[in-house]
């Protein structure tokens, strides 16, 4: 775990976050990078809404062998991603999700990449209660891509679900 420093805030209302401690004076205490996207922090909001749902969320790292991370192959060579959030669901099912903005830029060659490095690798996975994909919020709600080809074209929404838990 890195060390707190000024590139971590204290962030209110999360009762879900996998680590998240309780002070002696009964408050939940989670720290989280200050640098989180917007559709970052929107999805946390979303996690916690549906807390009755979830047993825990956790915000994943980026770049460091502690983190989760998953291979994927770009023109330039071979390269690492760190999904956004791994989710554990009252059911059982563990979900693995990155979350885009729904302008993303990357879309069609890195996001793409990634999206289908995360669906190859789900499922090579012995587990079969492993869930997982691209997560955007478009129209105020989420969606989620989790097939194994990525077809990113911004007004086209067919081959995405909404994400219910």
């Amino acid at each position: 775990i890195e060390y707190l420093n000024d590139s971590f805030e204290s962030v209110d209302d999360i009762k879900k976050y996998a680590t998240a401690g309780v002070t002696p004076r009964g408050e939940n205490v989670v720290y989280l990078q200050k640098e989180r996207s917007a559709p970052e922090k929107s999805f946390e909001n979303f996690l916690e809404d549906n807390g009755d749902k979830i047993d825990w969320w956790y915000k994943n790292g980026e770049s460091k062998k502690e983190y989760f991370g998953i291979a994927y192959e770009l023109s330039d060579g071979a390269h690492t991603f760190y999904p956004d959030y791994i989710v554990r669901f009252k059911n059982g099912k563990v979900g693995i999700f990155e979350t885009k903005h729904e302008g993303d830029q990357e879309g069609a060659i890195v996001t793409k990449a990634k999206a289908e490095a995360l669906q190859e690798w789900i499922s090579k996975q012995k587990r079969k209660d492993i869930i997982g994909g691209i997560a955007i919020e478009h129209n105020h709600q989420w969606l989620l891509h989790s097939g194994k080809k990525y077809n990113w074209e911004t007004g086209r929404w067919a081959e995405w679900k909404r994400l219910e838990f």
